[in-house]
């Protein structure tokens, strides 16, 4: 086992349900359960709705979404965020 750089992003799976979108500054607020998390999603940042790609602005207050983060010196950072609604 190689050891860890203490510089590597360690990236953390975030559950929980959206709580609020701003699409202009990039931001969405999850609610995991014990507090509101504030994720920055930057510009590439894969975001999924039943495995079909969608714009960040898209993404309602309410809904289910699992996001693959990353902490860094300027907070959360979206790797990729995926939801799914009833058809």
């Amino acid at each position: 086992m190689s050891p860890r750089h203490p510089f590597s992003p360690l990236v953390r799976h975030l559950t929980g349900r959206v709580v609020s979108v701003d699409a202009a500054n990039r931001l969405v607020r999850v609610w995991d359960g014990r507090e509101a998390v504030e994720v920055l999603v930057p510009p590439g940042c894969e975001v999924r709705l039943n495995a079909e790609p969608i714009r960040l602005r898209l993404l309602e207050p309410g809904d289910p979404v699992e996001v693959d983060v990353v902490d860094s010196g300027d907070g959360s950072v979206a790797a990729a965020i995926r939801t799914g609604r009833a058809s």
